[in-house]
């Protein structure tokens, strides 16, 4: 069924279908089960870390996300943008929140794209900034006030620069 629906959401690129099926096999094991699975497979480390990431990965967002309540854009953006399309499908198909379901449509249809900033690091030079790793914390405030609706032009962001880390 996740397969199936996974057809009409817009995901970045195409899923390795055969790891999803791959991964469900290993997703349930304890790190003991997983660690002698692999050793009796005899499976390349780079599968093996891929199919640990995945599904640890899906583990933690499940968890994240498993309070009920309502979550902000950001806190969508934030526990799926790090997942790959594979480890977002296999976190649909081991659980059976629909919260989860909308919440995989929320990201993909309207908070993975069009959610980064229009400003490049050129132009927080040219507004007077000095290049360094302060320039990532100003993008994301920049992406989490997209997402938040705060922000919808260049001119927005400017503005939003110039009175949070210019003129603070």
């Amino acid at each position: 069924d996740v397969l199936a629906g996974a057809k009409i959401l817009p995901l970045p690129k195409q899923p390795d279908v055969w790891f999803i099926y791959f991964a469900g096999l290993f997703y349930s094991l304890d790190p003991s089960s997983f660690g002698q699975a692999v050793d009796r497979l005899n499976m390349p480390k780079k599968l093996s870390q891929r199919l640990q990431t995945d599904c640890s990965a899906c583990k933690a967002t499940l968890a994240r996300l498993g309070k009920n309540r309502e979550y902000t854009p950001v806190e969508i953006y934030d526990a799926f943008s790090e997942l790959s399309p594979e480890a977002i499908l296999i976190m649909l198909a081991v659980s059976d929140d629909e919260r989860i379901k909308k919440e995989t449509w929320l990201y993909f249809s309207r908070y993975d794209s069009g959610t980064e900033p229009v400003l490049t690091g050129d132009d927080l030079i040219r507004m007077g900034m000095r290049p360094g790793p302060g320039f990532k914390a100003v993008f994301k405030s920049l992406r989490d006030a997209r997402l938040n609706g705060k922000i919808k032009t260049r001119e927005d962001e400017v503005t939003f620069v110039e009175r949070e880390f210019i003129n603070s």
